[in-house]
Order: structure tokens, then sequence, then C-alpha cells
């Protein structure tokens, strides 16, 4: 299979806003025909997280020694208090994703075969970083989405809605920041994982051995995210404290108005500060995925299948 030839070229920007680095990354990223992404040509990172954002489905990954796993959206894995990568965190770079390329998307990699074969058993072991310039150009494009955008559900000036407020002060009553403390409401970055009642035979293991528990998701960007928990079991966040009782913050003796305002709380989470007293609300709209600019620039391939600016 090869990449079909252009008919013709448009330039979509007169600057490109990106790095060179970060365009690379990006192509990387979208480039589904390059054969070192994958082998049927359509597949790439950007298949479940277009624009960083998830898929919301959930993927049954038994046969990689895994479980049953609700597809993370990127938007904010760059930014402070993440750790390491996916639920169960068995990832701590980027650049390892060569194995999810090499072993769910059949592509050929980008790491020369030796350095694969030092790397394939041990994600925590030797750096991936410095291997491949396509894959630390992919990892600096994944952690250059380090904000999670802006909630609808806040005020049209960007400040916490009333009942949001009121859902904050349950939010901290409850217990919830012992791992979801403000600013990052995550503590992703201890290393620390937890089972809060959510691990079922379904979950399958991580690394090989037994699933001791799982890595703390970011609370900010919660309403673009669902569904929720590492197996996707819970369609709104309010189900969320179905599934886990008391296990995850006590909110067992909150009343259902005081649960809806918590509720609230969550989905106004984002990384936009709250507005100084008397601010102008935002002179233009937030997205919901990266900057419009970083959508800018247009991508195409060269007969390898190697991507290049265009």
């Amino acid at each position: 299979h090869q990449a079909p030839s252009p008919l013709l070229q448009l330039a979509t920007v007169d600057r490109e806003p990106l790095s060179p680095e970060l365009l690379l990354g990006k192509q990387v990223y979208y480039g589904s025909v390059d054969k070192r992404m994958s082998a049927v040509g359509y597949m790439s990172c950007a298949s479940c997280h277009v624009d960083g954002l998830s898929d919301g489905r959930v993927w049954d990954f038994t046969d990689r020694g895994e479980g049953l796993r609700n597809t993370k959206p990127l938007l904010g894995i760059g930014g402070p208090g993440q750790g390491r990568i996916h639920w169960s965190a068995n990832f701590d770079e980027i650049q390892d994703f060569e194995r999810d390329i090499r072993e769910s998307l059949g592509g050929t990699g980008f790491m020369p075969e030796d350095a694969w074969l030092a790397h394939q058993g041990d994600t925590f072991g030797t750096p991936s970083a410095g291997v491949s310039s396509e894959l630390d150009a992919l990892s600096a494009f994944v952690l250059s989405m380090n904000e999670a955008p802006r909630s609808p559900f806040r005020n049209p000036d960007g400040s916490f809605s009333e009942q949001a407020l009121r859902g904050r002060q349950h939010f901290e009553s409850s217990g919830c920041p012992q791992c979801h403390a403000a600013p990052n409401f995550t503590n992703s970055d201890q290393g620390n994982l937890f089972d809060v009642g959510t691990i079922l035979p379904t979950s399958g293991q991580r690394l090989g051995g037994e699933l001791s528990g799982i890595d703390t998701p970011t609370l900010k960007g919660l309403w673009q995210s669902a569904p929720y928990l590492h197996d996707g079991r819970a369609a709104t966040p309010r189900d969320v404290f179905a599934v886990t009782g008391d296990e995850m913050g006590v909110t067992s003796q909150l009343q259902p108005a005081e649960v809806d305002d918590l509720v609230r709380y969550l989905l106004e989470l984002d990384d936009v500060p709250e507005p100084e007293p008397g601010a102008q609300p935002p002179a233009t709209p937030m997205t919901d995925g990266p900057s419009a600019e970083s959508r800018g620039c247009s991508v195409s391939s060269l007969p390898g299948g190697k991507p290049t600016p265009a």
C-alpha cells in the first residue's frame, strides 16, 4: 500500500506556527500512511485521540496483558502533576509508545531494530528518549497538549458557578483532595497506584504481573472525557460515586442535591484561571482541542511514507 500521488498542494497558512520539532511530532501523530506507524495504513495516534481528545470507547487489551481500558484524553498530559502513562502506569515516556506502534498497530516502528530489542521488555529500563528523532518529536507534540480547555459549564466570564462553588466545599469535606488536590487534581507524579473498588478480573494485569491499583487521573477536563473509570463502566460523573461508594472520597453522607453540586464542580474543572473580580470575559472562545493555530499546518508524505512539511 502506497500513499496516493497528490494532485495539488495548497498552503493553508502564511507562517507555520509550530516549531520544526512540534511539526514533525504532529505529522507522526496523524501519519497513518507511514508504514512505520501502521501496517494497514489507516491507524495512528489520532485514530483514538484526534486533536488530543478521546474516542469515548473502551478497548479490550487482554491480549497484551492489560484488560478493559477506557481511552484517556491527552489534553493536559504534559501538565504538572502527571507521572507515568496509562491507567496502569506501565509507561514512563511517550517514546514507549513504540511498543503499541509495533505490537498493536503493526507498524515497523521508529526505533532501529537493535534499539527496539533493547527496550522491548522493559519500559522503565534504558530511556527511550534520544533513540528516534520521530519518537522524540512525537513526545514533544503530545506533551505540548499541557492544558485542559475551558469548561462550557462555567459562567460566561470564566468564573465558577454558584453551584460549583458549593460543590467545591463538598469536594473538600469528602476528602477528594487526598488524591485530587488543586491545582493539578491528580497525585500521579507520586508514583502510587490505588484500588478504589474498581478492579475486576476484566481489569487484567500490569507489566505481566498483578494489577494492584490504578494511576490517579486528573479531574481537569472531566466534562469532555466520558465515560469514566479505567474500564468506562461509569457513564456520568455521578455514576462514579455509585460504583466506588466511599472507596474514593466519603460521599455517602451527601444529600442528592449536594451530589449535584459536587458533580457540577467536577464538570467545571479546567486549566483556565478564575478571572479577577471585574475582569472582562475572554475575547475569543476556547477550543475543545489543541489551539486553532496548531491545526493550521498541512501535511503530506514522501513515497516511503516519511512525513514532510507541505
